[in-house]
């Protein structure tokens, strides 16, 4: 609990276990509900994700039952991170089930219910219903605009921006772009990427440029995935085939090397 609360991923599971083994044996014990969910976290995090939804779906029933709806919410937001992978639907029932929780626990962060805001708006993203995911967004940046937070607002100016780019309106989808920039000072990968999008899109072919000319090397493979498969159109767009072919096969590399490190991972290759 001292690690979790300070911020740091349980690695090991060693001192998890014996409490795991322990309670499961209380059931009725109080920290009964607090233990499947740590264990469930643990799980999680090393992939094992049927198995951390199990225990983790004890946790939340079990701490309802309780009234300590605290412990509810924990569990239900980690449930929603398994279920948005495969189930998008069910995502957006436990999203919401979590903000419900959240808000039946009382102590509330102003910025933690932007967060869970702004997932029940993503997941009506996924869902392409627009009026719905926009709805939530604006209830996510009203809460953020009270914290005073700039990095907080950034990110739901951010997530409407992408939001905007998905459904084709490029031009909103900038506006806020640049309003995230504005807030948080500075562009991370994601939000480059996006307002590269954004200017390609809309036929602004060197802001678009000078946006992927910002990403530096180090990006994680999947963020230069992207850049490779912007770079590719963005060449189709301006009439380079050269430059369109190289930039189509680097992706192709990419892609080929993402997955054999997944295929290695999975199966324990060294």
């Amino acid at each position: 609990i001292a690690q979790d609360k300070s911020g740091l991923d349980v690695t090991n599971d060693s001192l998890l276990r014996i409490a795991h083994e322990y309670y499961s044996q209380h059931p009725d014990d109080s920290l009964y509900a607090r233990s499947q969910y740590y264990i469930g976290k643990y799980l999680y995090l090393i992939e094992q994700t049927d198995s951390a939804y199990s225990c983790l779906l004890k946790a939340k029933n079990t701490s309802e039952e309780v009234r300590d709806y605290y412990t509810a919410y924990l569990a239900t937001d980690r449930m929603r991170r398994i279920a948005e992978v495969s189930d998008t639907a069910l995502c957006l029932a436990l999203s919401k089930e979590a903000y419900q929780l959240y808000i039946k626990h009382g102590a509330i962060n102003p910025i933690n219910e932007v967060y869970l805001l702004r997932g029940i708006g993503d997941c009506y993203h996924r869902c392409d219903k627009s009026d719905s995911a926009i709805h939530y967004y604006n209830r996510a940046l009203d809460k953020a605009m009270l914290s005073s937070d700039s990095v907080v607002i950034a990110s739901v100016y951010q997530n409407m921006s992408r939001h905007y780019c998905y459904n084709g309106q490029y031009e909103i989808a900038l506006k806020y772009a640049h309003q995230a920039f504005d807030c948080a000072g500075y562009i991370d990968e994601s939000l480059a990427l996006l307002m590269a999008e954004c200017y390609l899109e809309n036929s602004e072919y060197d802001k678009a440029q000078h946006y992927l000319n910002a990403l530096s090397s180090s990006n994680s493979k999947e963020s230069k995935l992207v850049r490779l498969g912007l770079q590719h159109r963005l060449s189709i767009k301006i009439g380079d085939a050269d430059a369109a072919q190289k930039y189509y096969d680097s992706s192709i590399d990419v892609a080929a090397d993402m997955y054999l490190s997944t295929l290695k991972e999975k199966l324990d290759i060294s």
